[in-house]
């Protein structure tokens, strides 16, 4: 994703990328017991795919106030009481703990468009969720590159924030 594109078309690219993680994320407030969360991702999902043309607007926040519960394979198997294990630093993906790397695996895997679709399908939604990922990055990435360029030492700054947000992210749920 260009940083230098219009904010539009980056939202654009960031909101199809979120839509397309929803399913995933349905099914994980399920594995968690959160019947409630799973059916507000899977209600986004169905009126953003389709009133949102596939999800690149998002009329089910815009008109119908529905909020998207974000979660992951990782918060799952913390709410099965699996320990983060040591912080990792993963190539491509960044910061993350043994638990929620193996959560981002599962992820993959269990996600229904991974098996719905094939071939080149697979490629594209798979090319929006990192364009997604990346829109984020270039939104935030000011902020970012500040923090850990005032830092001394940039691995444990990263390595303090990724760890206390993951904590205050799970004792919030």
């Amino acid at each position: 994703v260009d940083p230098d594109a219009p904010i539009g078309l980056l939202q654009m690219v960031i909101n199809a990328g979120r839509n397309l993680s929803l399913p995933v994320k349905s099914v994980n407030g399920l594995l968690q017991g959160r019947p409630g969360n799973a059916g507000r991702n899977l209600s986004r999902f169905a009126i953003n795919s389709t009133l949102g043309l596939g999800g690149v607007f998002d009329p089910a926040m815009d008109n119908f106030g529905i909020s998207e519960r974000d979660t992951d394979f990782g918060e799952t198997l913390a709410v099965w009481g699996v320990p983060e294990g040591p912080y990792v630093e993963l190539p491509v993906l960044g910061p993350s703990t043994r638990r929620d790397a193996v959560g981002q695996v599962v992820d993959l895997l269990i996600d229904p468009m991974y098996h719905l679709l094939d071939g080149q399908d697979r490629a594209v939604v798979f090319g929006l969720r990192v364009a997604s990922k990346a829109g984020d990055r270039a939104r935030f990435g000011d902020s970012v590159d500040g923090i850990l360029q005032g830092s001394a030492d940039s691995y444990a700054q990263t390595r303090l924030i990724w760890i206390a947000s993951v904590r205050r992210l799970c004792a919030s749920r």
